[in-house]
């Protein structure tokens, strides 16, 4: 490996081990409904793992192993279209589980690419773990498909708001989506995603988010607060994200 390879290569951070039982954001989770009692003996303590922004948890064909749970953070899904194009059909963060899937339908393969879009800290499950868990409790067995029904139900909505409208309102509604993330952890900014990334999540071109950003800034919808952060308008982003039947 070259020095410049090797400069490129992202690397996890392990943060250490956690329980399901005494998580900060369990209510979140698939677990939320879970008594602790069903699954405090069959869990192990798990790893808690950060990885960097631009990081793969895992590639589309990889061997399933692991479920991750989003303690904080963002991540899309990506899948590549039998003509070889990339398309991101899902987002996920706080409390979302990646990697589900491939339990459920008792695959060996992941049938995405999942890609952190800012810094994320998970908590990995082992498959063996949950499936263990769901055979002995049925109660789990029943959050896990109420959970993953949620996720489908969600990333139907992101593929229609980040795929229909002017190029205005589609960026409005990706940074919605990333300000609902902050106000989840009652920040009063977020961070801001790439001008490739917000591009690769609408279907435009990044000098076409750039345009749609400068303006943005120039109304106050988006002020900066920090590098790559900013304090967002949140009722002018909502207006700004809501088709113009007039026009």
């Amino acid at each position: 490996m070259t020095k410049k390879d090797k400069a490129k290569c992202i690397d996890p951070v392990w943060e250490g081990t956690a329980h399901c039982a005494t998580c900060a954001i369990r209510r979140y989770t698939m677990f939320a409904e879970v008594p602790e009692t069903s699954f405090d003996h069959l869990l192990k303590p798990i790893d808690q793992i950060h990885y960097p922004a631009r990081a793969h948890l895992y590639r589309e064909n990889d061997s399933a192993e692991f479920i991750y749970v989003i303690r904080h953070g963002l991540v899309k899904l990506e899948h590549t279209t039998p003509r070889g194009e990339l398309r991101v059909v899902r987002l996920l963060g706080q409390g979302d589980t990646v990697g589900l899937e491939a339990v459920l339908d008792r695959g060996n393969r992941y049938g995405q690419s999942a890609i952190t879009l800012r810094d994320v800290e998970v908590c990995r499950i082992p498959h063996e773990n949950l499936i263990q868990l769901e055979r002995e409790h049925p109660a789990v067995s029943e959050a896990v498909m109420q959970h993953w029904q949620r996720q489908l139900e969600a990333a139907d909505r992101v593929i229609v708001d980040f795929s229909t409208g002017k190029v205005r309102e589609r960026v409005a509604r990706v940074l919605l989506r990333l300000a609902y993330d902050s106000r989840q952890q009652n920040l009063a900014d977020m961070e801001m995603l790439g001008v490739e990334d917000i591009a690769a999540l609408v279907g435009v071109t990044p000098e076409s988010v750039s345009r749609c950003l400068a303006d943005m800034k120039r109304e106050h919808l988006l002020v900066k607060s920090a590098a790559h952060r900013f304090v967002f308008d949140w009722d002018g982003l909502t207006e700004a994200s809501i088709p113009d039947l007039e026009s």
